[in-house]
């Protein structure tokens, strides 16, 4: 119950606290950037698949992730969290 309440919560602080939401979207920025930038440096040296574009990748990754650590937080299945995003991401990348 307590777990539940923090996140709901949190959810109501970021809504209406405009420095707070400012804040996590600038992290969350940032963190698809330095992502970009990765995924941009790959698909040059041919490591990464380019028929995706990276801007577009880097949001999948965020959303696999965010997907990933919430079935996995909330237990919804049990599994090896770091293996499963390893592989999420091998597909993801190579195909």
């Amino acid at each position: 119950m307590c777990k539940l309440f923090f996140k709901i919560e949190f959810a109501s602080i970021i809504r209406h606290d405009e420095i707070i939401r400012d804040c996590f979207h600038n992290d969350l920025k940032n963190h698809k950037d330095r992502i970009f930038e990765i995924i941009k440096k790959g698909q040059t040296e041919k490591k990464i698949r380019k028929d995706i574009n990276a801007e577009n990748l880097a949001i999948i990754i965020m959303t696999f992730h965010l997907g990933l650590s919430m079935v996995w937080f909330k237990r919804i299945m049990d599994f090896p969290i770091t293996e499963m995003a390893k592989n999420q991401i091998e597909v993801l990348l190579n195909g």
